[in-house]
């Protein structure tokens, strides 16, 4: 027999509870010894058994457990420990009265005893656990939550609970409480407790409108497999009945990912699709597809889980590519190739307009699409090597399509040559652009028109900067440049119109910019943090047109933040003639390190729009935050918009309740989200 605080060193297999949601961690090499400390050690040489009492602590790596008494038989590789039985690997925990482990199979019980499982925070209580396999569980009498203490917030309870790693958690006759209050028994209930991507239901949203009526949206995720998933919507409204969505994604890398949605409703229905795809040869493609019955459509659905805020901003984040506003009549479909090299890029696009209230009502549609639009374009080179001259290609072939109307073939070819010379701190750049332009109409008649175009420039910039050493370096640059433009006046009225490309317009001007930037430097643990702590961008023109000189209007634009969590934006374009602004648009916006937040926004176009915009989040004590929007139409006297909302956290679960008023439609939502389940 060994006395207190011998320590011995056993080499056997790894041991069942290592962490228990992570099948690597029961994978360890078994010439990692386990120590056994205890107060009391004996060993029957005949039987192979370890028999250990008194404070007993087994170790091996980040694997802990303890217990009054063990039990370990070498040859069966039996282990048997009770009394304060306490089992941890990395974070999760297991504790009961009597622990059997098989180390072998790496399976065994525990009594009367719980399972706390970290990644999925989970605490599981049962009158007996069991690990029936390398990735299942059954409990007995058992009940389950995400809350911690001894009196959690909300708890299932069930007569059985069989769980599967990175699966399903299944329970028989199972009753949810709040506190020790029952509200509902079910026979059976499933949820996903593995922390990789997991098929079932998503949190369902609740809600109510005077248009829509009495609502709920219920998503159900498919994990299809490691690189693709679906979610499927089942939406229900008390006077408008089911709207069906579908969602279908894959990704295969950064840039090889596409994202399916579709809804609907009776015979009303949104389609829509945006898809990046590497190819060989260093060639890539990228895919938009925006296709609806009605333009209403959008504007009756622009909230909830498949609505068109939503939608757009998943394509934002994930493709860097919006959608059309829901106000637009017509949707861009669009299928480009591209190709970049380091001195050229190629891009071959169809470009297709789709108008639902043309496509379904008029009796002419002259939507016009571009169907391709091929264009070649080079960055700046030198010309045979010379040091001192430069040039750029832009070429274009377009065939616009009309279903009804003109259409026609367009070629093209711009070419541009630079001369920059540099005086000491001065660079002075004139440059010449050639353009020839070539259309060929689609017509019986068949006529072809060209169009031979030149235009000057000069450009004069340079830069100058001083570091003031403050507290933190600060850097003030300095760049103002002069920019003379000439474009000649020539009649184009008799070459078709179908872009912008299709009309030169004449500039004779001078266009005078001053641009100061203000940064900060600051070194923490040698590394550098830049900050921007103002932008300031002030410019005018100064056009000759029939020889008469007129001033512009005169354009700022300032971007500051003195503080870390303040800024503040604003642009304006001011009327010389009228003594007015044109155009006044000014945004700050407040954050702290509660996360508490402030914007306003007023934005302003002279006889032609005013509205003020304004949001803010607040957080209150004890897990409380309000929240709400509210926009204004000035210009017109109406609101556009208002919601206000409520939000609690707990530890364990939160509830969100808002009610949002717009486009005379009053809803009012409400979502519970359990940690763990939904």
């Amino acid at each position: 027999m060994f006395k207190s605080g011998l320590l011995i060193i056993l080499m056997v297999t790894p041991l069942w509870a290592g962490n228990f949601l992570k099948d690597q961690s029961l994978q360890d090499s078994p010439d990692i010894p386990w120590h056994i400390n205890a107060d009391e050690l004996e060993y029957d040489h005949h039987k192979q058994e370890y028999t250990a009492r008194g404070h007993v602590h087994i170790t091996k790596g980040n694997r802990k457990l303890s217990a009054d008494f063990a039990c370990f038989n070498q040859k069966k590789m039996m282990i048997i420990l009770e009394g304060q039985v306490i089992m941890t690997a990395g974070e999760d925990i297991i504790n009961g009265e009597r622990l059997e482990l098989n180390l072998k199979t790496e399976t065994g019980t525990i009594y009367n005893g719980g399972l706390f499982i970290a990644d999925s925070h989970f605490h599981i209580k049962a009158r007996t656990i069991q690990k029936v396999d390398q990735n299942r569980y059954s409990a007995v009498q058992a009940s389950l939550t995400a809350c911690d203490g001894p009196k959690p917030a909300w708890r299932i309870t069930a007569r059985k609970l069989d769980l599967t790693i990175e699966g399903y958690g299944f329970v028989h006759h199972a009753v949810f409480k709040i506190k020790e209050i029952p509200l509902f028994y079910t026979p059976f209930l499933f949820f996903p407790i593995k922390t990789k991507r997991q098929t079932g239901f998503l949190i369902p949203r609740l809600g109510y409108s005077n248009r829509h009526g009495s609502q709920i949206d219920l998503p159900f995720f498919w994990a299809i497999n490691s690189w693709s998933d679906a979610t499927l919507h089942q939406h229900y409204m008390h006077k408008c009945g089911h709207k069906l969505g579908l969602e279908w994604r894959y990704t295969f890398d950064t840039y090889s990912k596409a994202a399916l949605q579709f809804d609907y409703l009776e015979d009303r229905y949104w389609f829509r699709m945006k898809l990046d795809q590497d190819l060989p040869f260093n060639f890539k493609t990228s895919l938009d597809l925006d296709y609806l019955s009605d333009q209403d459509f959008l504007r009756e659905f622009k909230e909830g889980y498949s609505g068109y805020e939503a939608s757009k901003e998943y394509f934002d984040k994930h493709f860097i590519r919006e959608l059309d506003d829901y106000n637009d009549p017509a949707k861009l479909n669009r299928l480009n190739l591209m190709r970049f090299g380091s001195a050229y890029s190629l891009n071959a696009e169809i470009r297709y307009y789709d108008d639902a209230a043309k496509r379904r009502w008029a009796e002419e549609d002259q939507t016009l699409h571009k169907l391709p639009e091929v264009r070649f374009n080079s960055t700046r080179q030198r010309i045979f090597n010379n040091p001192w001259l430069y040039t750029t290609l832009d070429t274009e072939y377009t065939n616009f399509y009309r279903k009804d109307g003109p259409d026609a073939h367009r070629y093209d070819l711009y070419t541009r040559f630079y001369l920059p010379v540099k005086m000491g701190p001065l660079v002075l750049e004139p440059s010449a652009g050639l353009r020839e332009t070539v259309w060929h109409n689609k017509t019986p008649q068949s006529k072809t028109l060209n169009r031979e175009s030149y235009d000057l420039k000069l450009d004069l910039d340079t830069s100058f900067f001083r570091i003031w050493n403050l507290k933190n370096a600060l850097k003030h640059t300095i760049r103002p440049q002069l920019v003379y433009t000439y474009i000649p006046d020539r009649s184009q009225e008799k070459y078709p119109f179908f872009d912008s490309n299709d009309r030169i317009l004449p500039e004779n001007q001078i266009s005078m910019l001053l641009l100061n930037t203000w940064i900060t430097r600051k070194s923490k643990k040698s590394k550098k943090h830049y900050h921007q702590v103002c932008r300031f961008l002030v410019e005018q023109k100064y056009r000759f047109h029939h020889n008469i000189p007129a001033l512009a209007p005169l354009y700022a634009e300032i971007e500051t933040s003195p503080l870390t969590n303040l800024s503040l934006e604003s642009d304006a374009e001011w009327n010389h003639d009228k003594g007015l602004f044109d155009k006044f648009n000014v945004s700050t916006s407040l954050t702290n390190h509660r996360k508490d937040s402030f914007l306003i926004e007023h934005r302003y176009t002279h006889e032609q729009s005013a509205s003020l915009y304004t949001e803010g989040r607040l957080n209150l004590a004890y897990g409380f935050t309000v929240y709400g929007n509210f926009e204004r139409d000035l210009h017109n006297s109406s609101e556009i918009e208002n919601q206000v909302g409520l939000f609690y956290q707990a530890q364990c679960w939160s509830l969100d309740l808002n009610q949002e008023n717009e486009d005379g439609d009053h809803r009012i939502g409400f979502m519970v989200t359990l940690s763990g389940l939904l």
